[in-house]
């Protein structure tokens, strides 16, 4: 059951997270809401596997870079297309999760793949 959830989730995410890393919809609120839940599961992995897929850790690489980019000046993510202040996590608060990369790395997700 693992192994297909896994499966399916690499999947998802080569159909809803964009070449820039942003997510389809295209929405503050569900790119931070989706990228705290994917740092949670690759934590999880972590702990009880002791294995975060290359393709996740892609994924929430390209988002995390995604989500500095679009922050505004306050530090608040900008509220565009469906974005609400209470929808996600603050943005700051997902970042802080996640490791900060290189200077000098850089992070392709790769092309949109349709089934």
């Amino acid at each position: 059951m693992h192994r297909r959830a896994m499966r399916l989730l690499q999947r998802e995410l080569r159909q809803q997270v964009l070449g820039d890393g942003g997510h389809e919809e295209r929405s503050a609120s569900y790119h931070l809401l989706m990228l705290d839940r994917l740092a949670e599961l690759a934590r999880a992995l972590q702990a009880t596997t002791r294995d975060q897929p290359r393709w996740l850790m892609e994924a929430i690489e390209a988002m995390a870079h995604w989500a500095e980019l679009i922050r505004l000046e306050t530090g608040a993510a900008p509220r565009f297309n469906d974005s609400a202040a209470d929808a996600a996590p603050p943005l700051d608060a997902v970042l802080a999760v996640h490791e900060p990369r290189p200077a000098h790395a850089v992070v392709v997700f790769g092309p949109r793949h349709q089934h």
